[in-house]
């Protein structure tokens, strides 16, 4: 049997238990569970979802945007544009979807000036997409760290793109090893694998947070 638990970000410490007393029971059962946090047990295994690829015109970012698009407007073609609003937007599916529910009123073009404000231009939308906000799933996100993690989030807000863990520990103001531990339970803060040497760390923060109104300074 299957057991699938979604979001269990909402309720982490009975979520665990439970799925901890349902592994411990044997039998066949299986559990696949979806989290912004880990469930911390020792039968877990931890399959982390990336942001989807924007490398080309043909990536899978751009393929959501395609097929969202059309949904709003059948005669919908991309065109140079929408890999870029792709890019801009990390890659993150549920941007994507938002952005592309715009094409009724906004071109891809118009589309990618407006992403300096992408907050306010991916809220709103159909009725049963105005809980989807890209500001709301965010701020979900961090309200989940302690308070020392969101002050150390904060700080990686100077980083567009990737950094190290010695950049890390400079701005945040701690050691290299406690810049891990920070980064490890900071589930925002995702690894990736740094483009010139594969044995090095480097982690990717995601830029619109770090545009968040709610967040004005890294202090």
């Amino acid at each position: 049997m299957l057991i699938v638990l979604d979001n269990c970000e909402h309720l982490i410490d009975a979520c665990a238990e439970l799925v901890d007393t349902v592994m411990a029971a044997g039998g066949s059962s299986k559990v696949l569970a979806t989290s912004r946090e880990w469930l911390d047990i020792d039968v877990e295994q931890v399959f982390q979802l990336r942001s989807l690829d924007t490398s080309d015109a043909d990536s899978s970012a751009v393929q959501l945007f395609v097929q969202r698009a059309r949904a709003t407007d059948p005669n919908f073609a991309a065109d140079g544009a929408v890999a870029e609003v792709c890019r801009r937007l990390d890659g993150m599916p549920l941007a994507i979807e938002l952005a592309a529910a715009r094409v009724a009123v906004l071109p891809p073009a118009a589309l990618l000036e407006g992403l300096d404000d992408r907050f306010r231009l991916l809220s709103g939308g159909r009725r049963r997409q105005r809980g989807r906000t890209l500001e709301a799933t965010i701020d979900w996100s961090y309200d989940l760290l302690t308070d020392d993690e969101q002050q150390f989030f904060r700080r990686l807000g100077v980083f567009l793109g990737s950094f190290d863990i010695a950049a890390t520990a400079t701005v945040a103001g701690v050691s290299a090893a406690e810049a891990i531990d920070l980064l490890v339970s900071s589930t925002p803060a995702k690894p990736t694998t740094h483009e010139n040497d594969s044995t090095a760390i480097s982690h990717h923060h995601p830029r619109p947070h770090s545009l968040s109104p709610r967040n004005p300074s890294p202090r």
